[in-house]
């Protein structure tokens, strides 16, 4: 008999190229947290940061991740799927030695400085026993500097006798509210703003890193090329800020 099962065990061997696979444990599984540091987060600025998890011994099932007391202004956002709570990648079962991660979301206040450490409780079942366990990880501050946006826009065209002109911003600080444009155009150009005495985006008046939105305004004159002084003011935080510039703009039949 013994002679068999060793015949058997090495046919399976030639088959699959790797020994049987271990029987998993009775207990509950052991979790790991993979990821000490996330990736940096700027002062002001919002972000998904990825923490991996891995499971040992057992299945971790209903696994949940909930972030506990965050810091003071900090704003912590889970994927609308699970609403209350985050969970895996692939599913909600962190299996045996899988290895998968949690996602969440952070809006960092203008305020904040160096590292903040995020509490995470997180709990999962085994064989249908509730298990929980704390962990910290670190989520590094950076504070930014720089320009705080970009136009994009340098010259649009619109039909006699005149049209809607759109100067395009990139935001590039963390974030800026309180967005708004006016405009100065030369002698014999007529503008006409939304707001009566300015303009603001077109999405909402929040330009925020890597978003790109725009402004627009209505604009009439005789045929010919034509140079516009645009000004934008905004708010960072609390502090005010300001961004002046020119748009050309060429009113023509074609």
């Amino acid at each position: 008999m013994k002679s068999w099962i060793v015949a058997a065990l090495t046919v399976l061997l030639l088959i699959t190229g790797m020994p049987p696979a271990a029987a998993k444990g009775n207990g509950p599984a052991k979790v790991d947290m993979l990821t000490v540091q996330t990736g940096t987060v700027f002062a002001g600025d919002s972000a998904w940061v990825e923490i991996l998890w891995e499971a040992s011994g057992n299945d971790a099932d209903d696994f949940q991740v909930v972030v506990k007391n965050p810091d003071p202004g900090w704003e912590i956002r889970y994927p609308e799927n699970t609403g209350s709570y985050t969970s895996l990648y692939a599913d909600a079962t962190l299996t045996d030695g899988e290895i998968d991660f949690t996602a969440i979301h952070v809006t960092v206040p203008y305020a904040a400085s160096g590292d903040a450490k995020l509490h995470l409780q997180v709990s999962w079942t085994t064989d249908g026993k509730p298990h929980q366990q704390s962990y910290l990880v670190k989520v590094p501050v950076a504070q930014y500097s720089g320009d705080d946006l970009t136009r994009v826009t340098t010259q649009a065209d619109v039909p006699v006798p005149g049209g809607w002109v759109k100067v395009a911003f990139a935001g590039s600080a963390p974030r800026l509210d309180a967005f708004q444009m006016t405009v100065t155009p030369p002698e014999g150009v007529s503008v006409e703003l939304p707001q009566g005495t300015y303009t603001s985006l077109a999405r909402d008046a929040r330009l925020e890193r890597g978003e790109t939105d725009f402004a627009a305004f209505h604009v009439e004159a005789p045929p010919g090329t034509y140079e516009l002084q645009l000004a934008v003011s905004y708010t960072k935080d609390a502090t005010p800020g300001s961004w002046t510039g020119t748009v050309t703009v060429k009113v023509s039949d074609s």
